[in-house]
């Protein structure tokens, strides 16, 4: 059966014209141009990312020489029990468990934060001579809840941020190994683990993914060990 005029006239409607094909091309040349425009402010944005990334690193670089060029007089007492006097808490621990003479050589000792009523203590001290005398006798408070270590700057406390995450996330996946942080070092059985300033975690000469590989397998392919990521997606996030 043949189409009738009007059947005809009904399927001409729906044809496009010269008009709407102008339009159309248009409209598309017009997506086009957003396209680039998107692309280009992308590149933009990609290259300052990198630029700040680069600059951050710089800083980081020069905090690590302006820290090595600060003799170290504070340390950081851990597990002192709870009392008014917190240069007599102090003393204590250097007499009492550390076998050193505290006379005169506490310049300054203030509380940093309270637990189960034990505190923790920033000390200042007269020379660098004698926080690396507590350092190097710090061992004798193996098997006590007290624990020293260096007042670290504001590049070490963020490494041992990110480190801290990371141990939490390790432990997560499996508990063979007890995991330690000292500053901002991990211990992993024998293995110590610290970021370089790249910012990327190695263990000696070796790589911190190669390390974790060589210890656990590949049960630790799936924690995202950058550094970058830690900090601005999951402890700025928590």
């Amino acid at each position: 059966m043949l189409p009738t005029k009007n059947d005809l006239a009904e399927s001409l409607k729906n044809v496009a014209t010269k008009d709407d094909v102008e339009e159309l091309k248009q409209g598309m040349a017009s997506v086009n141009q957003e396209i680039d425009s998107l692309r280009a402010e992308n590149k933009e944005l990609k290259e300052r990312v990198l630029l700040l990334e680069r600059e951050l690193l710089d800083n980081d670089k020069n905090a690590a020489w302006i820290e090595k060029q600060i003799p170290c007089k504070k340390l950081v007492f851990r597990g002192l029990k709870k009392q008014r006097d917190i240069p007599d808490a102090v003393a204590k621990v250097l007499t009492d468990k550390l076998n050193i003479a505290a006379g005169g050589v506490i310049v300054h000792a203030r509380k940093i934060a309270e637990h189960n009523g034990t505190m923790h203590v920033v000390a200042e001290f007269d020379s660098e001579k004698t926080t690396s005398l507590i350092l190097k006798n710090k061992k004798k408070l193996a098997g006590t809840n007290i624990s020293v270590e260096k007042d670290l700057g504001p590049r070490k406390q963020r490494n041992k941020k990110v480190l801290l995450y990371l141990r939490k996330k390790i432990l997560s996946v499996s508990v063979i190994y007890s995991i330690g942080i000292e500053g901002d070092r991990m211990r992993i059985g024998d293995k110590w683990l610290s970021f370089n300033q790249q910012r990327q975690l190695v263990c000696g000469n070796q790589s911190g993914e190669d390390c974790l590989k060589e210890l656990y397998g590949d049960i630790m392919s799936h924690i995202n060990l950058d550094y970058q990521h830690i900090i601005t997606q999951e402890i700025q996030k928590n």
